[in-house]
């Protein structure tokens, strides 16, 4: 019996290790997802921060469905009877089967693959984020070298920041009009050639520490929408005592913007955050001189 003992020992060790290894051969796809905080994600310019980081899985980036879409302006409902996810924006909707991964698009019955399994981490559904926003007409960009995702919807425009360095190589007619512009709580535009420049200003201020930006632009028919943000300075903040003018500037090249060249923009509406004020004054030259300058008032959201 001793001589047997040996033997035995190892069986026994054997079988206490081969269930572990079986679970972990049969594991699901989901726990074998690794985050990675590098991919950053930018929707019409502004970065789309997520609870559970984007990740490729089997070449796929992979995104929170619900966060996504919310920040797309849609809204997702879950169905646990049939066990389906709801995303309506407009007259768009998706419907989409988690567990097999199909989608049906704007009430068609036929279904359609999403591409790829979708994954649940830390108990969020995440889905192939090209496969569903290619299908509401959506430009998805990868970067590489900057792990960044661009993704455009076919009405955004995409800008340029002045900085205060480059406002020394625009033309005299721009440079006195932004110097003049500063002095005025206002939305501005001018165009001049084939740019068009974007002017955000919080007029004259009693110190630093206030701030505008320009976080996007939008084209309609015939105007543009533009998100504005504008910042005070924090409670306790220091901030050098002096008059400021913030402001800031973009420019849009009309040149290189085949659907705006066949546009006509004849006023500007306005997203604006951070004002008391009931309305913002929107000023327009779009057709060269000051003397054809126009004053819109459009109110804050």
């Amino acid at each position: 019996m001793r001589k047997y003992l040996p033997l035995l020992l190892v069986l026994l060790v054997v079988m206490m290790l081969l269930p572990a290894a079986l679970a972990s051969a049969q594991a699901p796809a989901e726990e074998k997802y690794v985050e990675n905080r590098d991919i950053q994600v930018f929707i019409n310019g502004e970065e789309v921060f997520f609870d559970v980081a984007p990740q490729f899985y089997r070449g796929n980036l992979m995104v929170p469905l619900r966060t996504l879409f919310e920040n797309l302006g849609a809204t997702v409902k879950c169905n646990e009877e049939n066990d389906t996810i709801t995303i309506k924006k407009g007259n768009n909707q998706i419907i989409f089967y988690p567990q097999i991964s199909y989608v049906e698009i704007n009430d068609n019955e036929e279904k359609f693959y999403a591409g790829t399994s979708s994954v649940v981490v830390k108990g969020v559904t995440m889905v192939p984020l090209r496969f569903f926003l290619e299908f509401w007409g959506f430009r998805v960009k990868w970067n590489e070298d900057l792990r960044v995702v661009e993704v455009e919807s076919s009405d955004f425009i995409p800008f340029e920041r002045v900085s205060a360095k480059n406002m020394l190589t625009l033309s005299s007619s721009v440079f006195n009009w932004v110097d003049n512009a500063r002095n005025t709580l206002s939305l501005q535009a001018k165009r001049e050639k084939e740019k068009l420049f974007v002017l955000g200003a919080y007029g004259k201020k009693p110190s630093g520490g206030y701030e505008v930006e320009i976080k996007q632009i939008l084209k309609g028919p015939e105007s543009l929408k533009v998100k504005v943000e504008f910042r005070e300075p924090l409670p306790g903040q220091l901030a050098i005592q002096v008059i400021s003018r913030p402001y800031e500037l973009v420019c849009i090249d009309l040149g290189g913007r085949i659907e705006l060249q066949e546009t006509t923009i004849k006023w500007i509406e306005t997203e604006v955050k951070g004002l008391k004020r009931e309305s913002l004054p929107v000023f327009l030259e779009l057709n060269g001189g000051a003397e054809e300058a126009k004053e819109i008032y459009t109110g804050l959201l």
